[in-house]
């Protein structure tokens, strides 16, 4: 699952028993910016300044990555990358202002992403129902995640993997019955928990 539930890709073949599995759930890049140039005079990046268009040492700074991978998260199909130097009074007023012409908020650990109405567990749900339909067994899924844009894919798990942030505070999933708790960042022994649960 790709770009905040932008687009689910069979990295592992299924398709051969399944059908086809590459399924696009996003608003392409140009629409994106069609769409938010509807806003008109709200003066959206006098608050959200484009990653794209950062120097790269500093786009590099704010996501923790460098080379090629920074150029892969940058150049996105599916979503446009911002850093938000507005009032934090003025995110909800964002919110409402872009899914106004169709479009999503997504608070990461560093940015915010603008995209479709898709969210991560999208794709999840999706899956689910192709394989209810043909038929198939659906398996058991864990999902691992660190932020508030990963909640609802972890809500859509068998099991939710939370990874702590760099700062020490993690996501609260109360309303999950099976969640592990990673005691550091990094996900390989929370996912070894969870296959353990399950």
């Amino acid at each position: 699952i790709v770009e905040n539930g932008a687009k689910f890709c069979d990295i592992h073949h299924m398709s051969h028993f399944i059908g086809e599995m590459d399924e696009a759930f996003g608003i392409p890049v140009s629409e994106l910016n069609i769409r938010l140039k509807k806003l008109g005079g709200l003066s959206f990046h006098n608050d959200f300044q484009p990653l794209l268009k950062m120097e790269r040492d500093v786009a590099a700074q704010i996501l923790g990555l460098s080379g090629a991978a920074l150029e892969q998260a940058l150049n996105r199909r599916y979503s446009l990358l911002f850093r938000y130097t507005g009032l934090q009074s003025k995110i909800p007023f964002w919110h409402d202002a872009v899914s106004k012409v169709g479009l999503t908020l997504s608070q990461g650990g560093r940015v915010f992403a603008l995209s479709g109405p898709h969210n991560k567990a999208t794709p999840i749900q999706w899956f689910s129902k192709k394989l209810i339909l043909m038929q198939q067994t659906v398996p058991k899924i864990i999902a691992i995640g660190d932020s508030n844009n990963d909640k609802p894919m972890l809500l859509a798990a068998t099991v939710a993997c939370v990874i702590p942030r760099l700062n020490g505070s993690s996501l609260a999933l109360p309303e999950h019955p099976s969640v592990v708790f990673a005691e550091a960042p990094g996900w390989q022994d929370a996912a070894k928990k969870a296959l353990d649960m399950l």
